[in-house]
């Protein structure tokens, strides 16, 4: 869980917006998002904006049900259900779209964000497209994320978390 010094997680984006720490996540090539208790966009960096192309200020206030297909939008909202109820952070191989229609493959990884007295206010997650066009590019990204999963996230992601995550690697389609 990711604890910052505040209770209201949208007037703490806007107040700390210049910052340093939020310009490096703007320009992170990732998809990094922010969303209150219902699930509604308070963040979006430029590489997720951009994917959905839209502004961060059109994405603001809305939720997957209105930017993504339903089948996508129903199974983010599960995940972010299940991340409120059990408070365990998500890492997940997940299936999307480009606006275009071509498939592609991300591993997402979802945090709940309290107030200092644990207080659940919102969620962060960081979406990651996995690029691999044979089969040991495949192996290789997979080792490579599965450690870094291990290591960051510090014993907060359980075994049968990173099972399904090693298993859904291995159902990927690979040309």
């Amino acid at each position: 869980m990711i604890t910052l010094d505040c209770n209201d997680l949208e007037t703490h984006i806007r107040a700390h917006r210049k910052s340093v720490f939020w310009r490096l996540l703007d320009e992170s090539l990732d998809f990094v998002f922010i969303k209150d208790t219902d699930s509604r966009f308070l963040y979006s960096n430029r590489s997720h904006s951009k994917h959905l192309r839209l502004t961060e200020e059109q994405l603001l206030g809305k939720n997957d049900l209105e930017l993504y297909p339903v089948e996508y939008a129903n199974a983010f909202y599960a995940d972010e259900t299940r991340l409120f109820g059990d408070h365990l952070p998500m890492v997940k191989l997940e299936s999307n779209r480009e606006p275009s229609g071509q498939r592609f493959y991300t591993l997402t990884i979802k945090q709940l964000v309290a107030s200092p007295k644990g207080q659940v206010i919102g969620l962060m997650g960081i979406a990651r497209k996995v690029s691999a066009t044979n089969r040991e590019e495949l192996l290789a990204a997979r080792e490579h994320l599965m450690e870094m999963v291990k290591n960051d996230l510090d014993g907060q992601v359980t075994p049968s978390q990173l099972n399904a995550l090693r298993v859904s690697f291995e159902a990927l389609p690979v040309s």
